[in-house]
């Protein structure tokens, strides 16, 4: 009795070995050759011309999407060759998938933050922006996040979501910007020749643009000095190098020629009473 049943267990294993397990054998190695595959195709089409001609944050997105939906597919076939009914595999993805949205509804803004991203395209790889939480020149736009490298080399990776829910500063949407700057030499100083050695100084500074002009105004009289404004354009790449230009150059012109950038101060004048 016992050697039957123990006929009738190996017989059941080899049976099942032979249904079974050479589908299960054969799903894994649909996965194992399918992800192989899946990342090669990725690759080739990142590389590809097309996809080079797109904007870089639409290649990040767009790859990812698609390596999420090639993954799930091989899942499905997966399970297919296994010998699960499609029904009910989908009715379980269906269930999984409403679960995981009720988990992951932060994500789902994220994600749906990277699609407006890409569709209104507020901003692009390369700019250089500003929300209320951080600043940064753009690296990568994700499905979830946006990541930003600070003037300092630091990354920041920013929700999608909490982007799109801000304000946004694009520093480098238009191809010119403007350095307004304000400087203030002493009330001795002649007017007429600070105004003149300024316009100097925007002459002389590489990569200020000639139109718009030079912008050279005063602007205020300071408790110790004339405030004079200095507004110049330039392309939006070189912003900063002819931020810290200006700065250098106006006060190497001002000792040159003698014209004071006074510090803070408070005349003050005793009367003597008269004697009674």
């Amino acid at each position: 009795m016992k050697e039957e049943t123990l006929q009738y267990l190996i017989t059941q294993i080899i049976d099942f070995c032979k249904t079974f397990g050479l589908r299960l054998i054969a799903a894994i190695a649909v996965l194992i050759i399918g992800f192989k595959l899946v990342k090669f195709l990725m690759s080739r089409m990142k590389k590809s011309k097309g996809m080079n001609m797109l904007d870089k944050g639409v290649q990040t997105f767009m790859l990812s999407c698609l390596g999420i939906v090639l993954k799930v597919l091989l899942l499905v076939t997966a399970a297919s060759i296994i010998g699960l009914p499609m029904t009910s595999f989908i009715t379980i993805l269906g269930t999984a998938g409403v679960a995981i949205g009720l988990a992951l509804q932060g994500s789902l803004s994220n994600i749906a933050g990277g699609v407006i991203i890409l569709m209104v395209r507020p901003f692009a790889v390369g700019h250089y922006i500003s929300t209320t939480g951080a600043s940064g020149t753009v690296t990568e736009i994700g499905i979830f996040y946006t990541k930003l490298k600070t003037p300092q080399g630091l990354t920041i990776i920013v929700p999608n979501g909490d982007i799109i829910a801000d304000t946004i500063t694009n520093y480098s949407l238009n191809e010119t910007r403007m350095v307004d700057l304000k400087f203030t030499a002493g009330y001795e100083a002649d007017v007429d020749k600070v105004k003149e050695v300024m316009h100097g100084v925007a002459l002389r500074i590489e990569n200020i643009l000639p139109d718009p002009a030079p912008d050279i105004k005063v602007t205020a009289h300071k408790d110790s000095a004339v405030e004079y404004q200095f507004r110049v354009w330039c392309a939006s790449e070189n912003y900063w190098q002819v931020y810290y230009d200006a700065q250098e150059q106006m006060k190497k012109a001002f000792d040159a020629n003698a014209i004071s950038i006074p510090y803070p101060q408070v005349d003050v004048h005793i009367k003597q009473a008269a004697d009674n």
